[in-house]
């Protein structure tokens, strides 16, 4: 053998050593080291954990109506770990057996808002009959399982649809914000709040878990139960909102955009049709208590069922709860719709020019003789206009603010665009007065109510130009902050920006002597077992209201309705302020839509006028004036806040699925100090007695609920033109009461700053 064999022999036989070695050393760790781990992990994969989801809590209304209950059903799941022949197979038989078709069956297997690890749901409501041969015939569905499932129910259907929210399965996304398993009561599948109360109280409703422990063989099958533990129901939720005014402040509001669709739009000019009617396409109501914050009602139209996201929503119904077409039913007005305030914006102005020092004294007056005044330098003047260049005379601030008169309004802001300049003579100072004011009411920013999605508005100044002009110069080509820009701000136009609520949570601070208040839809949380975990209590915040001009802010409120110039008078023409005194303020923010008046109507009431209550709050997209469109709506709600008109009758289903005609009682008198503030004019409040009904009966179709499939109606599409047979009816016609239409949307920056005269 030569020297080369021995030596290639050699590192073969090392080689083999080695395996051996390597062989011998794997398994003394198989059996002697690694022992403990490995069987820890057997043991372990022979245990299944499986959790149960508990019942969701039920969420009343304020006098312990379930506006949301829970109903179990049965629910089928179909596993991943299937092949696609036996997934199309089982599909098939489950859709004879439940009686669904197979791609209603597919759209939920396959939703995004299932998770790709767990069982897919394929069906919420599965017959009793169903679920019994699915039992018996369990070979036939490989992968299948029916378990009993907690579902919503809506015993009013949309009522409070926005406020209440819906629910939907969780998805990978919602799953990793709440940390991704960290959180024991947050499992993929799990049913989680999406909006509304629903979402914000969302760790409340839900509850925990139950837990158990399963031990199972190879194939999965379970042995026995190691352990478990119940699930824990949520906590429930009791609501600030009557449901009774809900529902009328509901369908008043639908009402009121139906009614002013069929008027006619009038040229300004000539006052003669021009051949289509006001578009009135959504609006919304807000009514809240003005010292706690507490909210009645809130309406927002158009409106969507709840019930639609049970199971899971088809992507083109929810597409038509999200489409421009359909004037999104999904958006809040109430807390989300943007608009410029218009003239009801009046009274903060009021206030700032106060504290702005421009007000030579409270009652100073102005002379308009003109209806219109020029500010800016020679040959480079802008003229700005009272509405119809209408002049007012003889008006200090509570006559301005009762015939709504803007020359006031833009003399008071061009003096504060006056006022003195700093030793550099760059930085004017306090000319933001107006902006100041603004945002201590509450504006600019959300009003902290316990909804989700709150949009903060805004209130344009200086910085936020700057902002503007660098990212789009062509839109916002001037650097600099412009005496116009305050002017156009004084009157509620121009870039400003606010919600319903916002309005309205100034308003309540205005009512409550300077006090602002957080808005809130949540009374108290209760326990399953009845006992309060906790009842929201907001905490007023001192705004600094001038006593002396809130006085003369309120004479001037209360003379626009109660006095027969003022330009809410003719909305409550009829109604007896003698008893019930109002105060409110008329809008109407120029959208300028072709410069026809397609306007924002607004209308904002503190009620009663010598010791404010409440406020109630009304936006009609696209409706005309705030005096004719949404003041009408206004008083109606207020009528039956107060019941000066007797019960109502609406049609709505009621708590057993019944669609019948429902009655609306008077909801409680409220205990109103029957003298009048010393040294006021207003009338004193004495207790109304409930009245004789004359509401009318509304369908249970017309509250502007997006009925899944239906297109909205042909005579309300943007830029048809298409008119009704009744479209040339009176534009002031009325209902039984005096109501009148109503309408509202989201507004950007007007085309021109109220040149041509900005609605009362």
């Amino acid at each position: 053998m030569t020297e080369g064999n021995r030596t290639r022999i050699a590192v073969v036989g090392l080689v083999v050593l080695a395996l051996f070695g390597a062989l011998l050393a794997r398994l003394w760790f198989l059996t002697v080291a690694g022992h403990e781990t490995y069987v820890a992990q057997a043991q372990q994969n022979g245990v299944r954990v499986a959790f149960t989801q508990p019942q969701r809590g039920i969420i009343w209304d304020r006098d312990g109506k379930p506006l949301v209950r829970n109903t179990t059903t049965f629910r089928a799941t179909v596993s991943r770990g299937i092949t696609a022949e036996q997934r199309h197979q089982v599909l098939v038989r489950l859709s004879d057996v439940i009686g669904v078709p197979k791609s209603d069956l597919e759209r939920r297997m396959n939703s995004a808002d299932n998770s790709p690890l767990l069982a897919a749901p394929v069906w919420d409501e599965v017959p009793e009959t169903a679920v019994t041969y699915i039992a018996e015939h369990a070979e036939e569905f490989p992968g299948v399982e029916v378990a009993p499932f907690s579902t919503r129910v809506y015993p009013y259907g949309s009522a409070a649809a926005h406020v209440l929210g819906y629910v939907g399965s969780m998805n990978d996304k919602e799953y990793e914000t709440h940390g991704a398993g960290d959180e024991p009561d947050y499992q993929l599948g799990d049913d989680i709040g999406k909006d509304g109360v629903e979402s914000f109280y969302d760790a409340e409703l839900r509850g925990s878990h139950g837990v158990e422990s399963l031990r199972v063989d190879a194939a999965g099958r379970v042995l026995d139960t190691l352990g478990s533990q119940p699930a824990v129901p949520g906590n429930n939720l009791e609501l600030t909102i009557d449901l009774d005014l809900q529902r009328f402040a509901e369908q008043t509001l639908a009402d009121g955009l139906a009614l002013q669709r069929l008027q006619p739009v009038l040229d300004r000019k000539t006052d003669e049709p021009l051949g289509h009617n006001f578009l009135a396409p959504a609006g919304a109501v807000v009514v809240m208590d003005v010292d706690t914050g507490a909210i009645l009602a809130t309406a927002s139209n158009p409106t969507y069922q709840p019930e639609a996201f049970i199971g899971g929503i088809p992507a083109d119904v929810y597409q038509q709860l999200n489409d421009k077409a359909t004037y999104f039913p999904l958006l809040n007005r109430v807390t989300q719709g943007l608009y410029a305030p218009g003239s009801t914006f009046k009274a903060v102005t009021a206030f700032a020019i106060s504290d702005a020092g421009v007000l030579a004294y409270p009652w100073e007056e102005i002379l308009d003789d003109k209806g219109f005044r020029k500010f800016g330098l020679e040959g480079q003047q802008t003229t700005y206009r009272n509405f119809e260049s209408i002049p007012g005379g003889q008006v200090q601030l509570a006559r301005a603010l009762q015939i709504s008169n803007d020359v006031y309004f833009y003399d008071m802001a061009w003096r504060i665009v006056q006022l003195p300049k700093d030793l550099n003579d760059t930085v004017v100072l306090d000319d933001m007065a107006i902006q100041q004011t603004a945002r201590r009411l509450g504006f600019d920013e959300p009003t902290g109510i316990d909804l989700a999605g709150e949009r903060g508005g805004r209130v344009p100044d200086r910085e936020w130009l700057e902002q503007v002009n660098k990212k789009d110069p062509v839109a916002f080509p001037y650097n600099i902050w412009l005496g116009g820009y305050t002017i156009t701000l004084s009157v509620g136009q121009g870039d400003l920006l606010a919600t319903p609520l916002q309005l309205a949570t100034a308003y309540a601070a205005i009512g409550n002597g300077g006090f602002k208040v957080t808005p809130h839809v949540v009374h108290r949380i209760v326990s399953p077992q009845n006992t309060v975990v906790r009842e929201i209590a907001p905490v007023p915040v001192d705004v600094g209201l001038d006593p002396e001009i809130r006085d003369i802010v309120m004479k001037g409120l209360s003379d626009a309705v109660m006095t027969d110039d003022g330009t809410g008078f003719k909305a409550f023409e009829g109604f007896d302020l003698g008893r019930l005194p109002i105060a409110g303020k008329t809008g109407t923010a120029e959208t300028c839509t072709a410069c026809e008046p397609q306007n924002t109507a607004v209308f904002t009431a503190l009620v009663p006028a010598n010791d404010p209550k409440y406020v109630v709050t009304v936006f009609i997209e696209k409706g005309d004036t705030g005096g004719s469109t949404a003041a009408p709506i206004a008083r109606e709600i207020i009528e039956f806040l107060y019941c000066t008109g007797g019960a109502a009758a609406i049609r709505q289903p009621d708590p057993l699925g019944l669609d019948q005609q429902v009655t609306i009682g008077c909801p409680p008198l409220v205990a109103v100090p029957a003298a009048a503030p010393p040294g006021s004019d207003i009338p004193a409040f004495e207790e109304i007695e409930p009245g004789s009904t004359n509401a009318g009966v509304i369908p249970v179709d017309g509250t502007g609920a997006l009925v899944p499939g239906l297109p909205p109606p042909a005579s309300n599409a943007p830029g048809t033109g298409v008119t009704t047979p009744d479209s040339t009816a009176s534009p002031r016609r009325r209902r039984s009461r005096g109501r009148r239409p109503s309408r509202d949307a989201q507004t950007r920056r007007a085309d021109e700053p109220c040149a041509a005269g900005c609605g009362p």
